[in-house]
């Protein structure tokens, strides 16, 4: 190696091992300079000047004595403000005034996932939460990008549940992630949350008893009930994204777009939200609940994670009955237990095979 290309090299080193350290550090901040020096081949001493300067350059913050000494991420930016909500108030508005000029320097992709999710929650927030005030919250550091929205209101499930005379909370949330959900469609798409939830590293969604979360990286998601004695007040979303991430809009749109057919042609449903609380998926009802709406869609998704096991007669509505009404419906089956794809191929096996006609 030359000796011009040396001190690249090691500049180079330099930046990665930085890297490293600083995406690391949430999940190891007790042992990070151990991770580093065997990730790279260093020693302590040397991971320790990295420490060092990355805590010179704000950008760390080191807590506690030497040998119990812990880092964290230091915030760069950690503000937070009321804004009242009446007949005047614009989301872009207030995205200008009160987000936008914390996230200067961000990468234009970053910049539009955050101005696009914060324009559509905070749009929700002015004409469907009821509320009066709405609280905001921007954080920014080394690593990633959180916005989150508090609001004051009825609370976005039970909103729902009482504007589609839903039973259940439960069943609001898995019609708000079909997409194409909207109480006044006059004004909207009801495609807001549905993007907005994927295009952030992390979306959670919190209202009532209920807790969603989706994670990008694996595109997985959680749902968490709390006990009947818990009611949170009105509705909070949580965004997070990457600093570095390289997703953009486009390729959220183009990943739901189907070929050839105009606007928003594909979705994804969760499964497990068809039930009620935990009971297993085995009726006739349960599938019809499933694939309401569906017929809005060219090509569905139907992600089976968090399900052990489906019934005959929900199998049978679901990849019998409902394809045989809905022919132009496509329905792709994901994350199926052997136990759940068996239960599918025998349905879609029923599919070919004549129904005996009853005598009356």
């Amino acid at each position: 190696m030359s000796e011009a290309g040396e001190p690249e090299s090691r500049r180079r080193e330099a930046t990665e091992v930085d890297a490293f350290i600083l995406q690391n550090v949430e999940s190891h901040p007790g042992d990070v300079v151990r991770l580093a020096s065997d990730r790279f081949g260093l020693s302590r001493q040397m991971v320790n000047r990295h420490m060092d300067r990355l805590v010179a350059d704000g950008l760390l913050e080191a807590q506690g004595r030497t040998r119990g000494r812990r880092y964290v991420l230091r915030r760069t930016v950690d503000a937070h403000c009321t804004i009242g909500i009446d007949a005047g108030t614009a989301e872009d508005e207030v995205w200008r005034r009160y987000v936008a000029p914390h996230l200067a320097g961000l990468p234009r992709n970053v910049l539009q996932i955050c101005e696009f999710g914060f324009t559509e929650i905070f749009n929700n927030v002015i004409e469907h939460s009821e509320a009066g005030k709405a609280r905001i919250l921007v954080q920014k550091d080394a690593v990633k990008v959180r916005l989150a929205v508090f609001d004051y209101g009825i609370g976005i499930f039970n909103k729902l549940a009482r504007d589609l005379q839903l039973v259940d909370a439960r069943f609001a949330l898995m019609e708000l992630l079909k997409g194409k959900l909207t109480t006044a469609r006059d004004r909207h798409t009801g495609q807001g949350i549905y993007f907005t939830a994927r295009a952030f590293d992390r979306f959670t969604l919190a209202s009532g008893r209920l807790r969603f979360s989706h994670y990008r990286e694996d595109d997985s998601f959680r749902v968490v009930v709390e006990g009947r004695e818990y009611e949170a007040r009105g509705t909070t979303v949580d965004m997070q994204i990457a600093v570095a991430s390289s997703t953009s809009l486009s390729d959220i749109f183009d990943r739901f777009a189907v070929p050839d057919v105009d606007g928003f042609g594909r979705t994804q449903v969760y499964v497990k939200l068809a039930g009620y609380e935990d009971e297993e998926l085995v009726s006739r009802s349960q599938a019809r609940r499933l694939v309401a709406r569906l017929d809005e869609f060219d090509e569905v998704e139907l992600d089976f994670e968090r399900v052990e096991l489906i019934g005959q007669a929900f199998a049978d509505e679901l990849f019998r009955v409902f394809p045989a009404n809905h022919p132009g419906v496509r329905l792709v089956s994901r994350n199926a237990s052997p136990a759940v794809a068996r239960m599918i191929q025998w349905a879609e096996a029923g599919r070919s095979v004549e129904q005996p006609r009853l005598p009356f």
